[in-house]
């Protein structure tokens, strides 16, 4: 299958016009694109916003060239008219406005680009002014394509976004839905959410495709403080493990509340290790100190990748409490050293992860109802093994077939058109 792949930003090892972007939607758009390139028969051809490069071959991934030349020459006078009508529907700031006529003009070199490669699908990451373009060039080039959404910051109230912002990507989100536009969403969740919210029914192009992670530890050296000996931590006492940035989103003070009302018996031999670092950290420093609970909690800031699998090692188990959370990697991290999971109901990828012999879901987001979900966990026999095979179920491979069936369901689709 020829796809080309059409992203604001990639992250893609060893090649430094790629490696800029560290984030994890351009980790997941990286791995996608290589993994996609290294199934057989596929050639993969990638385009991004972000990065300025010239043609490069890494066997099956093809990187297209793109220079200030080819976005200057592709100016369209159809392009700058969809700019025009498009910005009398989409409530954005002024600035807002003048970086999408920057983006709009890499519509026609988009064109281009199909015209040269040939593509039988385009996958196009993210709906916004940025994506916008390249849908409408995949339209002009009667190409069929997919769009990928990683989520949507307008169904997050805890991400702080303008009012415009906000209105603009519902309006996009609208419209994608009502023309009947092949999208994937990372968990069931998601897909739940933009149905209810745009009161729609049953839009069959709507496909759920989990993010996938395949976690490879390297262990800490053997003098690593990051031990229960170093830490005087005994092997008779509980650790939660809670690992991600420290932000309002990810809710770690919930956590902090929650373990203050466990049982006595339970709360005075419990250790919480809050891995990362973040806007949150001082609140979180003062939160421990007000509370006495400087001999319960360690903030270990920002970890190395062994750091964080001793972290994990000896923990008993892995607490995530976000407000909004479209997948959550960390899941898989904590299913790989074959550790529980303990979170609320509602997140958005719990239908998708959901195992009763690996997870534990507090039944709503009051304090008393997490203390309660961390008492079960650590009270509870886990078998080790069971969580390790669950985690297996979300691997890097299984995210890439998904991603796979869902180009071959579009391209079936339109044969019978």
């Amino acid at each position: 299958m020829r796809i080309l792949m059409l992203s604001s930003y990639c992250y893609l090892d060893g090649i430094p016009e790629f490696t800029r972007s560290t984030s994890g939607f351009g980790y997941t758009v990286g791995a996608i694109v290589k993994g996609l390139s290294e199934k057989p028969w596929n050639e993969v051809w990638l385009l991004t916003h972000s990065s300025f490069v010239d043609a490069k071959d890494i066997g099956s991934l093809h990187i297209v060239r793109k220079r200030w030349s080819d976005i200057f020459s592709g100016f369209s006078f159809r392009y700058l008219s969809a700019w025009f009508r498009d910005m009398r529907d989409v409530p954005l700031f002024s600035n807002e406005r003048l970086r999408a006529l920057a983006y709009y003009f890499t519509g026609r070199y988009a064109e281009k680009v199909i015209a040269a490669v040939h593509p039988e699908i385009v996958n196009i990451r993210g709906i916004g002014t940025n994506t916008l373009p390249f849908i409408y060039a995949c339209q002009h080039m009667g190409v069929p394509y997919v769009v990928s959404l990683h989520g949507l910051n307008s169904l997050n109230p805890q991400i702080s976004l303008s009012a415009a912002s906000f209105r603009a990507e519902r309006w996009l989100m609208r419209r994608a839905v009502e023309n009947g536009l092949w999208i994937t969403v990372i968990s069931t969740g998601i897909k739940q959410r933009i149905l209810s919210l745009l009161h729609v029914d049953g839009a069959s192009h709507i496909e759920v495709v989990p993010n996938g992670k395949d976690v490879v530890w390297q262990k800490a050296d053997a003098q690593s403080k990051w031990s229960r000996p170093a830490l005087g931590i005994s092997e008779q006492e509980k650790v939660l493990i809670c690992c991600s940035s420290l932000s309002e989103n990810k809710n770690q003070i919930q956590l902090l509340r929650a373990v203050l009302l466990l049982p006595e018996t339970l709360r005075t031999h419990t250790k919480v290790l809050l891995v990362g670092d973040g806007v949150e950290r001082a609140r979180l420093e003062q939160f421990v100190i007000e509370n006495h609970m400087e001999h319960m909690v360690t903030l270990t800031g920002n970890l190395s990748k062994p750091e964080v699998f001793a972290c994990y090692s000896m923990a008993d188990a892995n607490v995530l409490t976000s407000f909004s959370e479209g997948f959550g990697n960390s899941f898989v991290e904590g299913f790989s050293v074959g550790i529980p999971s303990v979170t609320f109901s509602d997140l958005d990828a719990v239908p998708d992860l959901y195992q009763p012999t690996a997870m534990v879901l507090s039944a709503d987001r009051s304090d008393e109802a997490l203390a309660k979900a961390l008492e079960q966990t650590l009270c509870t026999e886990w078998d080790q093994n069971v969580i390790i095979a669950h985690g297996k179920h979300f691997s890097v491979q299984r995210m890439i077939d998904g991603y796979q069936d869902v180009f071959q369901a579009c391209l079936r689709e339109q044969e019978h058109l």
